[in-house]
């Protein structure tokens, strides 16, 4: 049962860190002040964004794509 609880609130805690990251690129934090804020590292907030990039079109790309697409949105 403890197994359980740790795996779902690691899941919940891992959907955090994605809107997290994304608010945090759109006040306008550059991805290493992200990690150090979110005590990750930066290749993990890279990743971040560019798997939201590639689960929303469908196309590999630099993680600088979502980080200036999110900072596109008004």
């Amino acid at each position: 049962m403890a197994y359980i609880d740790a795996l779902n609130n690691a899941v919940i805690y891992a959907g955090g860190l994605i809107i997290y990251a994304s608010l945090l690129i759109r006040a306008g934090f550059n991805s290493s002040a992200i990690a150090n804020i979110t005590f990750r590292s930066q290749n993990t907030i890279y990743s971040i964004c560019k798997r939201l990039y590639k689960k929303n079109f469908d196309q590999d790309v630099a993680s600088s794509e979502w980080e200036n697409l999110i900072r596109s949105i008004y």
